[in-house]
């Protein structure tokens, strides 16, 4: 589970499940730790991080922040922070499961996000997860309260 950092003072009001491989991928992709390419005063890394808390401590997802992978009925999700992205799947409302984590594509480059998408069907089918699956739109895996 994603832990908030100290810095961080909103309480975390839903879950974020990161898979290991994700934080070691950050760790040691040389492009999340750049300043040259990064945006502000933030590395990729810290963008990606903020964006983890205001999943987690939000009222609701921020619009266009998380986006439904084609095709749909696979239930595969994206978080879009600057320059790199995350996919995953909802478990249940409210929750997010992330395992695939890739550099942000160029436009255009379906073959990379479809080739990342596999990767998270591959991951939850190797782990028999196949049943915490939660397809719909975007309202009904994050219904406002």
């Amino acid at each position: 589970m994603f832990k908030l950092p100290r810095w961080e003072t909103r309480q975390s009001i839903r879950p974020l499940y990161v898979a290991p491989s994700l934080i070691d991928w950050v760790k040691t992709t040389d492009e999340m730790w750049s300043k040259e390419l990064g945006r502000g005063r933030r590395v990729r890394a810290e963008h990606l991080e903020q964006m983890f808390c205001d999943f987690c401590c939000a009222d609701h997802p921020g619009a266009g922040e998380i986006r439904r992978v084609n095709p749909t009925s696979d239930g595969i999700l994206k978080f879009q922070p600057f320059g790199s992205r995350v996919l995953g799947w909802c478990s249940a409302p409210h929750e997010f499961v992330a395992v695939v984590p890739c550099l942000k594509m160029p436009s255009g480059n379906m073959k990379l996000i479809n080739d990342k998408r596999d990767e998270v069907i591959k991951f939850i089918q190797d782990h028999e997860l196949e049943q915490t699956v939660l397809r719909g739109g975007l309202n009904e895996l994050f219904p406002r309260k």
